[in-house]
């Protein structure tokens, strides 16, 4: 994902404000969002700490709803690239889930998803935070329901479907996560492999 411009930021503070949100999701990812404080960022982003309440003024949440668009935006463009590239549901969903796979080992199973860190740690308390992450769920179940229902699954159910599928990923994450093995993804790519297959996606 691209922070997008506007008329007062030029390319320097567009890179600038893109670096701190990358350096905010990557710390989210490893240490959650309340071990992560605002000079870590500016530290990590190598940007300074007056440049990041200039482009964040709103401070940590600002930066923390900037980290999850940007995780809304890299899984959502997996989920479309899968979709477009593989010619079954089966191999869509098992293109999604070892890419995912991959980048848990190599995090060394460090890093995890942003989103579910964020909605366990304040999505409860903090509206901004719950709003953000409920847009990021709602755009993952999205590509997935339209997969589901241009290989021919009906609209009442390709919804559903979506939801459970994307959360059964998400559980799977986080059980891999703290295991540190990858064996929860691979038998939810197992088990939604079965389910597709049961409901006449097998070729």
């Amino acid at each position: 994902m691209t922070i997008q411009a506007d008329r007062k930021v030029g390319p320097k503070g567009l890179a600038a404000r893109e670096a701190l949100a990358r350096a905010t999701l990557r710390l989210i990812q490893a240490q959650g969002y309340h071990g992560t404080g605002v000079a870590e960022v500016a530290a990590s982003s190598g940007v300074s700490k007056g440049s990041l309440f200039f482009h964040y003024p709103d401070g940590k949440d600002q930066l923390a709803v900037a980290a999850i668009d940007l995780a809304e935006a890299d899984i959502s463009h997996l989920l479309r690239s899968a979709a477009a590239s593989a010619t079954t549901l089966v191999d869509a969903i098992a293109t999604v889930l070892e890419a995912l796979a991959a980048d848990l080992i190599a995090s060394d199973f460090t890093t995890g998803c942003p989103v579910a860190v964020v909605t366990i740690e304040s999505g409860g308390s903090n509206e901004r935070l719950r709003d953000a992450c409920v847009r990021a769920y709602d755009s993952w179940v999205e590509p997935v329901r339209e997969m589901l229902a241009s290989h021919g699954f009906p609209a009442e159910t390709a919804a559903p479907l979506a939801s459970t599928i994307v959360s059964l990923v998400e559980g799977a994450m986080v059980t891999s996560r703290a295991r540190r093995d990858t064996a929860p993804l691979r038998d939810a790519q197992l088990m939604l492999g079965m389910l597709l297959a049961a409901n006449g996606e097998a070729s």
